[in-house]
């Protein structure tokens, strides 16, 4: 940590005057650097160079200012030091931590612009802009996820609330009770989860298609990309689109054939075959998720964005199944990101209550608590729900892909 200068010490002291106001201001920003005849300064996405022969009073404030601190200069001449820098850490500020703020600063207007566009695609579509609350009775029932929860008080009563790990629920009694096409752009939130592409709190786009089946949907999604290469301006080759299954997978890379009907021995077996170790104790669904994970997704193009369908039932959420027993679901990869999960949504409500109900004994298997049964949720199914698609997308990922950024905390300002 810098020494205090004298002459800086004796200024702070008796004749700095402590936050002042200020006018005509010709430059502001922080000092990065000072020179013996410069001064350089963050200001904004960009560092600004200011000559002695632009400041007045230069001789005495060279002799005050240390990097770090917020001055102005107005068009007179006269710097004024508007805050000075007195953090105790180790290392002070310099010209690399003020790139590394430019940096994030214009992540942060390109992610402006990124949301921006999305809002425009989905208002040029003619869909329903909708908020739902984060903070719920019952966050979602994937079994494998994690959830904060946290307590609401009511004068001396107290009860479990959760924050929302997806909109969907609250999104699909919207589409209800309104029969038309709807989007939300939200904040969701995941415990236990923290990697280069994983975050505990993130941004998730989810939109919903009354009268209409995945295939729309997908096409929104590919419509939805190359809307946003253009609108972004962005450089790169527009991306090839690809549907896949894994059955067709498995197939042609691993001559396993793969069946709604296929049991844990089977998919044993083929980890087995392709020297993918596994524990004896793992559940069917453990087992498919290791499938995925170690065979297919390594065969999915990084460059192409692939839509990957065709999942088991036991895999099916809150997703129809048809009528070879698949369950009508897609999940959407690029660049070697998830990007998003879309379903066919299950509309019968005493199969989808039979689920969550199921889903609750997984969450308890994997070491989870259980949740609380969204029966507001199986109202609004026993009301009609209309045949439906949809998907969430999260939206970090979308954003990394588009912009080739490796590490979804780039994206955080903490």
């Amino acid at each position: 940590m810098r020494e205090v200068k004298p002459v800086r010490a004796d200024y702070l002291a008796k004749k700095w005057v402590k936050y002042p106001s200020i006018t005509d201001v010709k430059h502001a920003g922080r000092v990065v650097e000072i020179e013996p005849r410069s001064v350089l300064l963050f200001a904004g996405v960009k560092t600004v160079l200011v000559t002695h022969k632009e400041i007045r009073n230069w001789d005495q404030m060279s002799a005050v200012l240390i990097p770090g601190d917020v001055v102005s200069i107005n068009k007179a001449g006269v710097c004024t030091l508007l805050a000075p820098w007195r953090s105790q850490r180790l290392k002070d500020y310099d010209e690399q931590e003020a790139r590394v703020i430019i940096k994030k600063m214009r992540l942060q207007q390109n992610w402006n612009q990124f949301i921006s566009g999305i809002g425009e695609f989905f208002a040029k579509h003619k869909f329903l802009p909708v908020q739902t609350s984060t903070l719920v009775d019952n966050p979602g029932p994937e079994p494998t996820i994690d959830v904060f929860k946290t307590q609401f008080k009511e004068g001396k009563e107290s009860r479990g609330k959760y924050l929302i790990t997806s909109p969907e629920l609250s999104l699909k009694k919207l589409v209800s009770q309104t029969l038309t096409p709807l989007f939300e752009i939200t904040k969701v939130y995941r415990n236990n989860e923290n990697s280069a592409k994983h975050a505990p709190e993130f941004w998730m786009l989810e939109w919903y298609r009354p009268f209409a089946n995945l295939s729309t949907v997908a096409q929104d999604v590919e419509d939805l990309i190359l809307f946003l290469r253009q609108y972004l301006s962005l450089k790169m080759k527009a991306p090839a689109f690809q549907h896949t299954s894994f059955q067709k997978i498995l197939k042609e890379h691993y001559a396993f054939l793969f069946t709604p009907d296929s049991s844990a021995s089977d998919l044993k077996k083929c980890l087995t075959q392709n020297q993918v170790y596994f524990s004896e104790s793992l559940s069917l669904d453990d087992l498919f998720s290791l499938v995925n994970l170690e065979l297919v997704e390594p065969q999915l193009g990084a460059q192409d964005v692939v839509f990957l369908n065709r999942y088991p039932p036991y895999a099916a959420a809150l997703a129809k199944l048809d009528q070879d027993g698949w369950a009508e679901r897609f999940e959407v990869y690029w660049k070697g990101l998830e990007i998003g999960n879309a379903f066919h949504e299950l509309n019968d409500p005493d199969i989808q209550l039979q689920r969550l109900i199921e889903d609750n004994k997984k969450k308890l298997e994997n070491g989870l608590e259980a949740l609380p049964l969204d029966m507001e949720f199986i109202e609004s199914l026993n009301r009609g729900l209309p045949p439906t698609a949809g998907i969430s997308i999260g939206l970090e990922r979308l954003f990394m892909a588009l912009y080739d950024e490796p590490d979804i905390k780039n994206l955080k300002w903490i």
